[in-house]
């Protein structure tokens, strides 16, 4: 990375930021972090946000974020390293430059094949590519750059036909889920948001959780909103909470649990959701037909309704209607309403 005097960074802040971007870097995710936040600060400082000079504290910042998984980093630093690029051929020097429109014609943006052949992307595809983006400019955020991410990445690009419903993870695909969600022996934040979503939380609800939420000694959790409700914490869900509080003692029970304060409420849902595609795609099961980041509330939902019914089920995913549940779940309920005949 190199940086001009106009930049406002020291040398000392050029040559500590340099080594963060080696993939064989033996500093600490944590000091790697600081630094990074240190180089960004100075950025912000000086007034300096032309892109040139963020472009490798992003891809730092990325490296220690998917750290964990080689392949995810990888794939996502090679994608944020080409949106930097069609930006940059675009004319976009600095962060005001960056435009919805622009990162939505880079998602969509033809590539060659082997050949040389020009082919518009797969809709998977240019969906990937805007949950890079959404990474790129969370980090960029998060260093100092007067970016809001949401914004930019502007309307959600469907993963799937959206003809075809939602369906609950299998047992096979929730243990998947339960062994990629964490990336190493230490149970992560992102853990804990699947944790909370086997929990039935949705992606708003998961952001809005605080500590004070959670009792571990009963093992319950407390989603707040129009459905409030308090369900069960269970199996791996149980222990992945005690593992992440085991290791992160909060400091007050009304301190987000899941997200940062200093995000948005449309930013945290979107974050969550980003998170839950991460553990999916980790897992090798992202692609499968009917599965969503929902799949996983909708997994436990389709226990409680096999053990408790369809009004258990209902309860647990705050849905005020049974006809929703029973088409979510794919249970004709209506033809086992007792006294009635199977079949009528």
């Amino acid at each position: 990375m190199h940086h001009t005097a106009a930049s406002g960074i020291s040398p000392w802040q050029a040559g500590q930021t340099q080594c963060l971007f080696d993939p064989d870097g033996g500093d600490p995710p944590i000091l790697r972090r600081v630094l990074l936040l240190l180089a960004g600060w100075g950025l912000s400082v000086s007034g300096d946000f032309l892109l040139g000079e963020w472009r490798d504290l992003v891809l730092g910042a990325l490296r220690v974020r998917y750290g964990g998984n080689e392949r995810t980093a990888s794939k996502v630093a090679a994608e944020a390293s080409r949106l930097f690029r069609y930006l940059a051929a675009r004319g976009a020097d600095s962060w005001a430059d960056v435009t919805e429109q622009l990162v939505t014609e880079w998602c969509w943006a033809p590539r060659p094949d082997r050949w040389g052949r020009m082919h518009r992307p797969a809709q998977s595809t240019a969906r990937n590519r805007q949950w890079a983006a959404l990474a790129v400019f969370e980090e960029a955020k998060g260093l100092g750059a007067p970016v809001e991410p949401v914004s930019l990445v502007g309307e959600r690009i469907k993963r799937r036909d959206e003809r075809i419903p939602t369906r609950p993870l299998t047992d096979e695909e929730a243990r998947l889920v339960e062994e990629y969600a964490d990336s190493g022996l230490v149970a992560s934040r992102r853990s804990l948001i699947v944790a909370c979503s086997f929990a039935g939380g949705t992606a708003t609800e998961i952001a809005t959780l605080r500590m004070g939420d959670v009792d571990l000694g009963a093992a319950t959790i407390r989603f707040g909103g129009p459905t409030a409700r308090t369900n069960s914490l269970e199996g791996w869900a149980k222990e992945a909470f005690a593992r992440f509080v085991r290791n992160n003692p909060p400091v007050c029970d009304q301190g987000l649990l899941c997200v940062s304060g200093r995000t948005d409420d449309a930013s945290a849902a979107h974050s969550v959701t980003a998170r839950l595609w991460e553990v999916l795609r980790d897992a090798g099961i992202a692609g499968r037909e009917g599965v969503s980041a929902r799949s996983i509330r909708l997994a436990t939902a389709r226990r409680i309704l096999e053990e408790s019914g369809i009004e258990a089920a209902a309860r647990f995913l705050g849905s005020p209607s049974l006809d929703t549940t029973a088409d979510a779940l794919g249970h004709a309920w209506q033809l086992h309403r007792p006294g009635e005949q199977q079949g009528r």
